[in-house]
């Protein structure tokens, strides 16, 4: 009796639920070898049909690794295809894993089965991307070029990791290799986010420059260009920004990344090489600007406190914006971090003071719930106690 492929599908699910347990309780039987009469014949570029398979790759599935792959090497290629076709709600990590699998044994052949035009539409676009998709990890030029020469067949949303691999090769080359994927794959506006490593002589300005300039981002925004310039060279990172104060009035991407370069600057030791400099610098961006990332600053400490970005706000009139917001969100800690003992002593009172007069004017403690109104006087008496305010009459 033959077994069907969506019996051993089954199969490799509840495997899949013993390798990562993480994710599902479930448990089963390993599934039997795959015959390749139990799906449909494919391409005659299938030559090596239900030969064994390499490990290949096994560490990049996430979770599922080496004895995930085992088993599906005792798979036919047929067998794996056909799960791939008939299975489209199937678990992404399990998708991942055959996909996998298939390139490690067909290569750049697997892209031209996977195109071929005899298959339901749909099919043939999500079975493309995943092909493609896996072949941008280890090939991202020429996988690249491939969805260049097919993007218009299929939705805009079509092989934007490919892109995103493009992006990351490029990066590694040259900021005007950059700016060419950028330019030939804009979009009306950004509608992922990647990160990227750069060159050891990358171009930041000449990348900036083009981003600041353009009307149409590219699909994948990258998120750590500013920064990443930043940290190489904060002085010149800063005065780029506050030639370009648009840059961070830009929603999303733009604006983040401009919040984050005042940040990693404000956090470097008080002594670091260029950062006088580079506060300086950015004193001259716009108040708003300002303003809004210094409360920013405050909030992402998640609780602590830091003495060099005290020393940063000071330099830029944020004292108590930064310190309000910093101290603000300890609301959520069960006990008041140990950083902030840094603070002297004879500014806690005040400091206390004026966030419980800013927690009032944003919610007044007669329109908080019960529920609520506790939690806020636990808060007090938390930073009371840790700072011995509570004892001072």
């Amino acid at each position: 009796m033959k077994t069907r492929p969506s019996h051993i599908l089954f199969g490799f699910t509840c495997f899949g639920g013993i390798v990562g347990g993480l994710w599902f309780g479930m448990h089963g039987a390993i599934p039997k070898q795959g015959n390749a009469s139990s799906a449909p014949p494919h391409s005659s570029r299938e030559v090596q049909a239900g030969a064994p398979a390499q490990a290949g790759d096994a560490d990049d599935v996430p979770n599922g690794p080496m004895l995930m792959r085992r088993m599906l090497a005792k798979q036919s290629t047929a067998t794996l295809w056909d799960w791939l076709r008939k299975e489209p709600s199937m678990n992404y990590l399990y998708r991942a894993a055959i996909v996998a699998e298939l390139v490690d044994r067909l290569g750049w052949r697997a892209w031209d089965v996977a195109m071929e035009p005899d298959q339901d539409p749909d099919v043939r676009r999500n079975l493309s991307e995943s092909i493609l998709s896996r072949l941008a990890s280890k090939d991202p030029w020429k996988a690249y070029e491939v969805w260049k020469a097919h993007r218009a067949e299929f939705d805009r949303q079509w092989g934007a990791d490919v892109v995103i691999e493009g992006q990351c090769a490029a990066s590694r080359t040259s900021a005007a290799s950059l700016i060419d994927i950028f330019q030939e794959s804009a979009e009306e506006e950004s509608h992922w986010g990647c990160s990227l490593e750069f060159s050891s002589d990358f171009k930041f300005g000449e990348v900036l420059d083009y981003l600041a300039a353009t009307d149409r981002p590219p699909e994948a925004m990258p998120y750590t260009i500013l920064t990443s310039w930043g940290d190489r060279e904060p002085v010149d990172a800063a005065r780029w920004l506050v030639a370009h104060p648009e840059f961070s009035k830009r929603e999303g991407d733009e604006r983040s990344q401009s919040e984050m370069l005042l940040r990693q600057i404000a956090y470097l030791p008080v002594d670091a090489p260029g950062r006088d400099d580079a506060l300086a610098a950015l004193r001259q961006m716009p108040a708003e600007f300002i303003t809004g990332a210094w409360d920013t600053i405050g909030m992402q400490q998640n609780g602590t406190f830091s003495p060099a970005a005290l020393s940063a706000a000071n330099g830029m009139d944020q004292t108590d914006n930064y310190l309000v917001s910093a101290l603000w969100h300890t609301q959520r800690s069960d006990s008041l971090d140990p950083s902030w003992q840094q603070l002297p002593e004879g500014e806690r009172a005040g400091l206390l003071e004026k966030v419980e007069a800013a927690m009032e004017k944003s919610r007044p403690s007669e329109s908080l719930t019960p529920v609520e109104l506790r939690k806020r006087q636990r808060w007090q008496q938390m930073v009371s106690t840790a700072w011995g305010l509570s004892t001072q009459p």
